[in-house]
């Protein structure tokens, strides 16, 4: 299982224990999630590697002041944010905490506070979700930035990490081959080579802007939306995207 093999180096031996535990737990379900292929790209655990990857890319290069509970609590969000995908995509946060709370043994693994903290970080990352309606603070959680930073890591995974050309290469000359929306989605990611967090940019490494535009005007968006407001409320520098490629037009 790959949730036993990553670090969690930003907190302590045993929260790293219990991250474990839960990524076990989680990447069960995460397996089995329906991808749908060849409309959408990967929600499974290959997605919350790639999160908590970003989580200790921001965690380093953020001014965020973020405590060691709450990086504990995005590394646990990455891994049960989507389980909810294997009922359904349209409404998966909502099914992600009724699976949670039918596994039972995640909840006994975290205190009440920190439980009830990790269902509104589930919920919220979703853009269906309005993030101003999540509880500013629970106990000693921040618990709306979080829930802000949340929701940029996870739409910060946008890499050619999610639609490799190699598979690619096999849908489109499959019948039925890709529509022109997935085909287009496909495209944009594959020409995103990496994401990285450097105060106060997200830089984005592309090969060609064009094709990748419809992306990150989706992350951008995001940001936009919700996540600026309570990020300047909170006082934590709110990123601006950055697209560094040589061809931009």
């Amino acid at each position: 299982m790959y949730s036993q093999f990553l670090k969690y180096p930003h907190v302590e031996p045993h929260y790293q224990a219990k991250v474990r535990q839960i990524g076990f737990v989680a990447e069960k379900y995460l397996r089995y999630l329906p991808r749908e292929i060849p409309e959408f790209p990967s929600h499974g655990p290959d997605h919350s590697i790639n999160i908590i990857e970003l989580i200790d890319n921001f965690v380093v290069n953020w001014d965020a002041d973020l405590s060691e509970d709450e990086i504990f609590l995005l590394y646990v969000a990455a891994w049960t944010h989507d389980i909810g995908c294997l009922i359904n995509r349209k409404n998966h946060q909502n099914h992600s905490i009724e699976i949670l709370d039918r596994i039972g043994m995640i909840e006994e693994l975290l205190d009440k506070e920190m439980y009830r903290c990790l269902k509104s970080v589930v919920k919220y990352h979703s853009s269906n979700e309005k993030l101003n309606e999540c509880p500013p603070k629970w106990g000693h959680i921040n618990l709306q930035k979080i829930c802000a930073i949340f929701r940029i890591l996870d739409a910060s995974d946008i890499t050619e990490i999610k639609c490799p050309k190699g598979v690619y290469e096999i849908l489109v000359s499959a019948n039925p081959p890709l529509s022109k929306e997935a085909d287009e989605f496909w495209n944009a990611h594959m020409n995103i080579e990496s994401v990285q967090f450097e105060h106060p940019k997200i830089k984005i490494y592309v090969d060609d802007y064009n094709k990748c535009k419809l992306v990150i005007q989706r992350l951008e968006d995001e940001i936009k939306k919700d996540v600026e407001k309570i990020l300047i409320a909170n006082n934590v520098t709110c990123p601006v995207v950055d697209v560094c490629s040589d061809k931009i037009n």
